[in-house]
This record gives C-alpha cells, sequence and structure tokens, in this order.
C-alpha cells in the first residue's frame, strides 16, 4: 500500500492537470473523465462498482444465441418506437465483411433518449413507460439490452436518427472492437455529431463489418424468421379488414431488399387463402379475473358450439386462435393440399407471441411444446391433432405481475406455474374444438369406443394350401386305388410340409430374437439414466462443453431408439385384435425411422392421409409391415450410387375400403424377371456376409413375405407397384380399412 505522502503527492497531480484541462478550451472531455476517476478511486473511505468494458461482448455476442434472434431484438426497437415499416439492406454480404441496413420510419431519438437510453445500460425507460407515445403499442424490450445484439452481427454501428420535430439528424459511430476486457467501460467513448437532413422521422440502424457471410440461404432464412416475427394470423386479418383509420395502428411490416423474389405481402395474402380451407376455426380466452372460454366454428361442418372452461390463478388476458386441418384428399381442393401441407411444415404450430413478436421456439418444426404430436401418438385420442394440423397462435396480453419472463438469451420462457397454465389452456380448447369438429364429421374420437367383430375373409397361406392338399390326400386315399393323382398329390403335401417345417423353424427364431430385443432394449434403457445423470453433472462451459452437448443428443437418440424397439415389441406379443390407426403409426415410425437413417445418407419423406384406421388387427402386424419395407429399401439404396441423397418416400391413402401403404426408394430396383418372386419364402437379391465392424446383415428372405402373410391373413395383399418419376422402386401394401366393414 502506498504511503499517505506518496498518495497525496499523486492526487495533488491529478488536481493540478484536472484544473489545467477544465481551462483550456475545448475541453478534452474524455481525458477529463479518466482524471476525475482515478481521483476518486483514491478515496479509501468509499468503494465503487467499475464496469468491465468486456460485458458488452458478453451482453451482445455471448447473451443473443443466433443471427436471427438478433435481427428480432433489433426490429422489436422500431416497433416500440412507433414505426410502421422496416426494411431490411444487406449490402455485399455473400462475404464476411459486408454491411447490414435496418431502417424503420419510427418516432426516432433526440440527444437526450440516445443517451438516457439506447447508450444507457439495462434502462428503466421501456419499464417507466411500458406503451409506447404515439400508438400505444405494448413494448415489446423491456431489458435494456437488445440493442447490443448487433455486436453479435457486426463489429460496428452506425446509428442515424432524427425526430419529426427536429431539423437536425443525429450520427453515433460505435466501434464494437474498442470495448475489450480489463478496459473501464467509462472510459470507452463513442463520437455523436449533428448532421443536417431533410428526411422524415426514424432511425437508420448500419450494422458495419458484418462477421459472418449472409448468402441468399442465409437471407432467405432470415427471411423467414423476421415473418415469423409477428402473428401471421393477425396480419392476414389486418390486410382482409381494409380498415385504414388516421388515429389507428397501421400495423408493422417487415421487408428484406435483395433477398428473394417472395415478399411478406404474398405470404400474408397466401396465409389469407389458407384459412379459408381450414375445417375450423377454435378460439379461447382467459379474461383479467383468470376466467377461461373456447369456441369452434366450421361453416362446412354447421358447427358453432362454445363453452366455458377452467378458471386459472396465474392465467390472465390471454387468447388463442388457431386454424385446424385435416388432411385427407377430397376434403381440401387437390390444387391447395400440396401448398397448404407445405405452408404446414413451415408454419404449422401453435405458436407463442408476447407483446405482438413472437417468442421462439415454440411452435418450431419438431417443438411439441403443448403435448399435441404426444397426444397423437397415444392413440387413445384418435382425432388429427398434431402440430401440422394446425396454423395458430398463443397471445400473453398485459402481464403486470411479471408471471412470463424470457430467458437472458431471449429464446423461451423461464419454466413457472404460469407457463403449466397456458400449456394446460392451450390443450384443452385444441382437444375440445377438435373433439367437436371429429363428432359433426361422423368419426370416433376415442379408443374407447365399440369396435367391430366383423372378421375378414381369409385369404391363402402356406397353412390353408396345406391343409387343402391334406384334404385331397385323404379323399384319394379312402377310394383304395393308387394312382398317379394319389401320387402327384403325396408329392405335392410332402413339398409344402418341407417349405412349411422351414419358415415356421425360422419365423420362431425371429420371434425368439424379437422379444430379446424388446428385453435388452428396456435394460439399455434403464442403463442410460445413470449414464445421463453423470454427463449432466460436467460443467457445461469451456473446452468440453460442445462434447458434452454433442454427447448428450446422441444419448438422446439411443433413448428414443430403445423405446422405440421396446415399445415395438410390446406391440408384437399383444394378442387382441383393435383396429389400427394407421396414421398415428405411420407418423410415429417415420420420425423415428428418419434419425435411423439420416445418418446413412438417407432422408424418409411422407404424404399420409389422416384418419386411416384398419379392420381388427394386431398393432405389431403393422409395425412388422413397415420396418420390413424400410429395411428392403435401405439395403436397396445401398446396394446402388446414391451416397448421401438416398431417399424413401412413404406414402398412405384410402380408395374403395382399402388402405393403401406405399413404400418407394431410389435404390437400384427390382430386376423384371424376379417381380414375380420377390414375395416368395427364402428368396432374396441381397447377399451380404456379415464382417466383423459391418453394420450389414445377411438377408434371410423372410422380410416380403412376411409382409405378404399379414397383408393377406387380415383380407389384403402386396405387390410391386408403379414409382413416381423420382424413384426406382415400389412396394404396395392392401389391407381393409375399418370403414369396409
Amino acid at each position: 500500500m502506498a504511503s499517505n505522502s506518496v498518495l497525496r503527492k499523486q492526487r495533488e497531480r491529478l488536481e493540478k492537470e484536472i484544473k489545467k484541462i477544465s481551462s483550456q478550451s475545448p475541453v478534452d472531455v474524455q481525458r477529463l473523465v479518466e482524471l476525475t476517476s482515478e481521483l476518486s478511486s483514491m478515496d479509501e473511505s468509499i468503494l465503487r462498482f467499475r464496469v468491465d468494458a468486456g460485458v458488452i461482448s458478453r451482453l451482445g455476442r455471448e447473451l443473443v444465441a443466433s443471427q436471427e434472434t438478433a435481427l428480432s431484438e433489433l426490429i422489436k426497437n422500431a416497433y416500440d418506437a412507433d414505426a410502421s415499416r422496416v426494411e431490411l439492406i444487406f449490402d455485399d454480404a455473400d462475404e464476411p465483411g459486408g454491411s447490414l441496413s435496418i431502417e424503420d420510419n419510427g418516432s426516432g431519438m433526440t440527444r437526450e433518449e440516445l443517451i438516457s437510453g439506447f447508450m444507457t445500460l439495462a434502462s428503466t425507460q421501456k419499464v417507466d413507460a411500458p406503451f409506447s407515445p404515439k400508438w400505444k403499442r405494448k413494448r415489446a424490450g423491456q431489458k435494456g439490452i437488445g440493442r447490443f445484439a448487433s455486436q453479435r452481427l457486426g463489429s460496428r454501428l452506425l446509428i442515424n436518427t432524427k425526430t419529426a420535430k427536429s431539423k437536425k439528424a443525429y450520427e453515433v459511430d460505435i466501434d464494437w472492437d474498442d470495448f475489450l476486457p480489463g478496459k473501464n467501460l467509462e472510459f470507452v467513448a463513442s463520437k455523436i455529431r449533428e448532421i443536417s437532413s431533410d428526411g422524415k422521422s426514424g432511425t437508420t440502424l448500419t450494422i458495419i463489418n458484418l462477421r459472418d457471410s449472409w448468402p441468399d440461404s442465409r437471407q432467405k432464412k432470415a427471411y423467414r424468421s423476421v415473418m415469423n416475427l409477428q402473428d401471421p394470423i393477425e396480419q392476414a386479418l389486418l390486410k382482409d379488414s381494409k380498415k385504414t383509420k388516421k388515429d389507428q395502428d397501421p400495423g408493422f411490416c417487415v421487408t428484406i431488399k435483395k433477398t428473394s423474389s417472395e415478399s411478406d405481402e404474398e405470404d400474408f395474402d397466401l396465409f389469407s387463402m389458407v384459412y379459408k380451407h381450414a375445417h375450423a376455426e377454435i378460439t379461447a380466452s382467459v379474461d383479467g379475473e383468470g376466467r377461461s372460454k373456447w369456441r369452434v366454428v366450421s361453416e362446412r361442418l354447421g358447427v358453432d358450439d362454445s363453452e366455458p372452461g377452467e378458471t386459472y390463478g396465474f392465467l390472465k388476458n390471454i387468447k388463442l386462435k388457431a386454424y385446424y386441418f385435416v388432411w385427407v384428399h377430397g376434403e381440401i381442393p387437390t390444387q391447395d393440399m400440396s401448398r397448404i401441407k407445405s405452408l404446414s411444415n413451415e408454419y404449422g404450430g401453435v405458436r407463442l407471441y408476447r407483446n405482438g413478436f413472437r417468442v421462439p421456439p415454440y411452435g418450431d418444426l419438431n417443438d411439441d411444446w403443448l403435448g399435441l404430436d404426444e397426444l397423437y401418438r397415444g392413440r387413445t385420442f384418435l382425432a388429427a391433432i398434431g402440430n401440422q394440423n394446425f396454423f395458430g397462435a398463443i397471445t400473453i396480453g398485459d402481464d403486470p405481475e411479471r408471471n412470463f419472463e424470457e430467458t437472458s438469451s431471449r429464446e423461451g420462457l423461464i419454466h413457472s406455474f404460469a407457463f403449466d397454465e397456458l400449456t394446460g389452456f392451450g390443450l384443452d380448447a385444441l382437444v375440445n374444438g377438435v373433439a367437436r369438429v371429429q363428432a359433426a364429421r361422423g368419426k370416433k374420437v376415442h379408443a374407447r369406443d365399440p369396435k367391430s367383430d366383423k372378421k375378414p375373409e381369409p385369404r391363402e397361406t402356406t397353412e390353408r394350401a396345406l391343409g387343402a392338399a391334406l384334404s385331397e390326400l385323404r379323399e384319394v386315399t379312402k377310394a383304395g386305388k393308387p394312382n398317379k393323382k394319389t401320387e402327384l398329390a403325396q408329392k405335392k403335401v410332402e413339398e409344402k410340409y418341407s417349405s412349411v417345417v422351414e419358415e415356421i423353424s425360422m419365423l420362431r427364431v425371429l420371434a425368439s430374437v424379437g422379444l430379446s430385443v424388446g428385453v435388452f432394449s428396456h435394460e439399455i434403457r434403464n442403463s442410460l439414466i445413470p449414464i445421463e445423470h453423470g454427463l449432466n453433472l460436467l460443467p457445461s462451459d469451456g473446452k468440453d462443453s460442445e462434447r458434452k452437448q454433442e454427447s448428450l443428443k446422441y444419448l438422446e437418440l439411443v433413448k428414443q431408439y430403445s423405446t422405440f424397439v421396446e415399445n415395438s415389441a410390446e406391440l408384437e406379443v399383444g394378442r387382441d385384435l383393435d383396429p389400427v390407426d394407421v396414421s398415428s403409426q405411420l407418423y410415429e415410425f417415420a420420425e423415428n425411422a428418419a434419425n435411423l437413417v439420416k445418418s446413412r445418407g438417407i432422408s424418409i419423406e411422407t404424404d399420409i392421409d389422416e384418419e386411416l384406421r384398419s379392420i381388427p388387427m394386431h398393432s405389431g402386424e403393422l409395425i412388422s409391415i413397415l420396418a420390413n419395407l424400410l429395411s428392403n429399401s435401405i439395403k436397396a439404396i445401398r446396394r446402388s450410387e446414391h451416397h448421401g441423397d438416398g431417399c424413401v418416400f412413404i406414402k398412405a391413402y384410402c380408395e374403395d375400403g382399402f388402405i393403401y401403404i406405399e413404400f418407394m426408394d431410389n435404390g437400384d430396383g427390382i430386376a423384371d424377371e424376379v417381380k414375380d418372386r420377390v414375395f416368395d419364402a427364402f428368396f432374396t437379391t441381397t447377399r451380404i456376409k456379415k464382417s466383423h465392424g459391418s453394420d450389414e446383415l445377411r438377408s434371410m428372405g423372410l422380410g416380403l413375405k412376411i409382409v405378404s402373410d399379414i397383408s393377406s391373413a387380415r383380407g389384403g395383399e402386396v405387390f410391386v407397384g408403379m414409382p413416381d418419376s423420382k424413384y426406382v422402386t415400389s412396394i404396395v401394401v392392401k389391407i381393409p380399412s375399418s370403414e369396409s366393414e
């Protein structure tokens, strides 16, 4: 510690230098700040918090998870400033180092607002004034750190802003590279200057020296992200309403220049078309007292039902609106069906919006936050109720009690009792609405509904063929006159008997293996619990954090596979005959299979009608059919030249009382001379010997025979079909629909 005399001399030196700088014109303010700060730190009776300049990097580059999130944070600032239009302009952005301008026509900022708002960390400006001055919009940003998202995108930020009352504009130049760790934040200055401007009010943020490249593909991704910022339902309805008043909020439109030929206007028009084809519109709300109600309206079905719902303890001022679709050919115009289904892949699901802006990841592809897909896969609720059956939104209104807090990364809400109530509210409203629609369509709603006892006409199987031959032999034997007919019949029985014994022996082995797989998959899944626990104990930061996350990802895949195998094994041993929800099983199978074959460079596409239900059969029978067909497709693709671009297409539909399940692939195909033999026992085109380290199994030649026997036993058939132009092979399974009973 320095002596009192040394400290006294240092203070005197600083006071002298401060006095000298203060008398100069102009005053070197930056140097004056540094000197006064140094002088204040010498007071041994007082301690002050110091802010390291590196905190700016943490706020901008670490708390903002992605480029799309960074863009949305900056666009929210324009919304809060009462802008009606925001334009994103990319310049020379195909490689890192380009620029991005974000122009809005909002209220702009005065010098005082720049200082107290934009340049103040965790400013309370939006908390103190929760509504915008002109259109009284609920502020979208409240934590005061969204502006630092620009550092996530580029190394320098140029701000140009002007208010309506001012003839001048202000320009601020911020170089994020100046904010170095170890440097006092107070000593980092950004230049501001007043410039002349004849333009209208608004703010332009120009992000210079972009850290990443923004090719067309990424710009299109950003475009979709921007499109998802606001509820497309409300945007489309606002456009359709055509209500324009001077004192009415004109709405908020975001465009990206030079990103693609499509525009937000075209997409909103498209959404307007989509909603007109919906089977029903489901709405629900929670008022300021926590009381809920829901309503479902369907003009085509003559439905208009509404009922009060639960009363909630945490939910207030919540709204839900969802458009419901059933993907069944004939119920939606053919020319619109594929386009609407394509949109459902991108925009389907029920998304969450807060203060006018979307809260990701709720409603993203594969994000089942309301449990819709899980409910559909459970097969107790038979109506089509997956995420892709809806275009919907839940909006959180005024939240003075702050029940819904965003995470620091701005992606998702902190889990709470209020969030649990919110998911329950959304699921209950949609289930009630869909149940009304299902009843109006004359469809079963729950699996517990009475089942039919009608049995399908049996078709010839190996066992029945053997029985017929034996009967024929007995009749001839009774006559007591051996002849060529007797000898031929005996030979026929012996040949058939031999093949049946061999087939049944092999099937017994396969059944035993299947049960063993089910048992061991259960043990594997239980063994994964301590492994996952051990991984979660590892630190989430540092050099091994990425390796930890990668390990957890693969662990989750193993869990999914083992669960699927175990469930399939349980279905196989069931002896009850029940109508099978074919659509649900196909969706679940395709989802699990897609993860399985992805590492092999194979993708799976689907076109599956909903509400496909078979006659009573074993659930495991359908799983066996699907597993065998997929196995054959994988082998065919592996034998072909499609390295990394293999594709399997699963199609399912109902026609004339039968369900058709079609597997197509772009493998090496089936030669014309063997098409009539592929369903025979022990016939195979795959003769790959299993070697150490190989992931291939030797084909037994029973896969398609099993598929054929199951189909025949249920009154159906299997045959080689005509594939679409993109594919080489088509195997079609035909089984009776429950509607044929």
